[in-house]
């Protein structure tokens, strides 16, 4: 029978998933060199990114009397998967994934470049509710990041920028943003180790994950609002959250 109240129980007890918690990570490939500084910036700047889908192929079982069976014949995974990113007045953001592109290929011969070569990894995360705090004027609201566990991650295979989106110019006042369709080969679940923070995953698995780790919040956060135009108020808002995210 249908308990109202232990179901409420239950649904307060657990935390849900959050859309706006989550942490990607760029990994770049060979060509692009040790450029993990870049890449770490260019991940913070993403608004919006998805999980990429599954699906198992089926077909009818004609060979049995009755209700026919969907019978699983394969498997298909998508192969681009789409993100966005806030520009800062520089476009820093949008050379990024340029110069990436450029790699891809040789310029004036137009030859393409070895695969294996040009091709990196993302890493998406689901992050626990921990602690957060906001920059005043709703500019960008921060988690605490060493605070917060991973409970589910996706790692993406072979990927590298295959469109860069056109973006709109207008007489309209807005912050501009990038999207870029990623292509990737496959993807596999990582990281389904709630008793460990995100700093420890990325230390075990990342390529230069000493660089990554994010106790330095209140530099990345003032690199950032610096190079987005935002005003001194905040600014200092940003620094404040910081230092409570670190206490």
């Amino acid at each position: 029978m249908f308990n109202l109240r232990q179901w409420k129980s239950t649904f307060l007890r657990q935390e849900q998933a959050q859309t706006n918690r989550f942490e990607i990570m760029i990994n770049l490939p060979k060509i692009l060199g040790n450029n993990s500084e870049a890449a770490r910036y260019v991940s913070l700047r993403c608004e919006n990114f998805q999980y990429p889908e599954r699906s198992i192929l089926s077909a009818a079982d004609d060979n049995i009397y009755g209700p026919p069976r969907e019978m699983p014949q394969g498997v298909v995974q998508s192969s681009t998967i789409t993100g966005t990113f806030w520009c800062n007045k520089d476009l820093d953001e949008k050379v990024f994934f340029e110069e990436w592109q450029k790699k891809i290929y040789q310029p004036g011969t137009y030859n393409m470049n070895y695969y294996n070569d040009i091709v990196g990894e993302i890493h998406i995360f689901q992050l626990s509710k921990g602690r957060s705090a906001s920059i005043p004027g709703n500019f960008l609201t921060f988690s605490g990041a060493a605070e917060e566990k991973t409970k589910y991650g996706i790692k993406l295979f072979e990927v590298y920028p295959k469109t860069i989106q056109a973006q709109e110019l207008n007489t309209d006042s807005g912050l501009q943003k990038l999207s870029i369709d990623f292509a990737y080969r496959y993807w596999e679940g990582i990281g389904r180790e709630p008793s460990r923070n995100l700093n420890d995953y990325i230390a075990d698995n990342l390529p230069g994950s000493n660089e990554y780790e994010l106790f330095d919040v209140k530099g990345i956060l003032t690199d950032i609002l610096g190079k987005s135009g935002a005003g001194p108020t905040v600014v200092a808002g940003g620094r404040a959250a910081a230092d409570l995210l670190l206490e």
